[in-house]
């Protein structure tokens, strides 16, 4: 996302830069990974929101890749799918992996102002439509790569009321239903991998409790369930934890040096 789809565009400004803005205020305060992850989001977002009126993509490569060497790489350039790897290099993969992330937004967001709320004994105002669910919808709509799945995603944010959401638990469940949705409409198109076909979420085998006795859903289950799984996504284990070096710097002087490893855990394909 970060070197491919925003580099698309030689100069971002007017409405797209505000768009770029927003999402990658969105990441850093609500993504959740690890902690160089996070770092490098929160360097980049703080670096971005100083930009005026435009942006030159090598602006934003040489910033990149200026935080990456900083922070160790924490960014891999060359990208292998895991949970979301698909039978062809063309099936599943990165569309999978932005639906993989805007669940995992939401779960990060539900749970970081639920504990906002008990710690100022209040209601933060948190805005889920301001914070999360518009920053995705216009990421999705101006730099996504397929022109056909950003056309799509504009009319299901119309069609089920994306800007009527208003509380946390909400968010979490309308990109579920959305999910569910586009998963329907595309089971057996050409876009499907026979080899993983698009079905409704979650299967019973890992949350028989979200099913009634009918076989229909039973949404309060169904929010716990995403809660979490979503709550505790990890770097897959199929590789071995790799380990990464992180430079702390303060006043142009090295103040850390450290190395840690990533924690890890399998995640079932959505």
């Amino acid at each position: 996302m970060l070197y491919k789809e925003f580099a698309r565009r030689e100069i971002i400004d007017g409405e797209v830069l505000v768009a770029l803005k927003h999402w990658m205020r969105t990441l850093s305060k609500y993504s959740p990974g690890t902690t160089p992850m996070r770092r490098l989001l929160y360097r980049i977002n703080e670096w971005l929101q100083q930009v005026d009126e435009k942006l030159g993509v090598n602006d934003w490569i040489s910033k990149l890749d200026e935080i990456q060497v900083a922070l160790g790489n924490p960014l891999p350039k060359n990208i292998r799918w895991l949970a979301c790897g698909g039978s062809k290099p063309n099936l599943r993969g990165y569309t999978c992996g932005l639906w993989t992330l805007a669940h995992v937004i939401s779960v990060e967001a539900y749970k970081i102002e639920a504990n906002n709320i008990q710690v100022r004994c209040s209601d933060p105002s948190f805005n889920p439509v301001n914070e999360v669910m518009e920053p995705f919808h216009q990421f999705i709509s101006k730099f996504l790569s397929c022109a056909v799945c950003a056309k799509n995603f504009d009319k299901e944010a119309e069609t089920h009321k994306l800007t009527q959401v208003s509380t946390r638990e909400e968010m979490v469940m309308w990109f579920w239903r959305v999910h569910n949705f586009v998963n329907k409409r595309l089971s057996g198109a050409h876009s499907d991998d026979p080899a993983f076909p698009k079905r409704q979420f979650p299967p019973s085998v890992l949350c028989a409790q979200c099913y009634d006795a009918n076989g229909g859903f039973d949404e309060d289950q169904i929010l716990s369930f995403l809660l979490k799984y979503y709550g505790n996504i990890r770097q897959d284990s199929v590789l071995a934890a790799p380990e990464y070096r992180m430079d702390e710097y303060q006043g142009g002087k090295l103040r850390v040096s450290d190395s840690r490893r990533f924690e890890s855990e399998i995640r079932y394909p959505y």
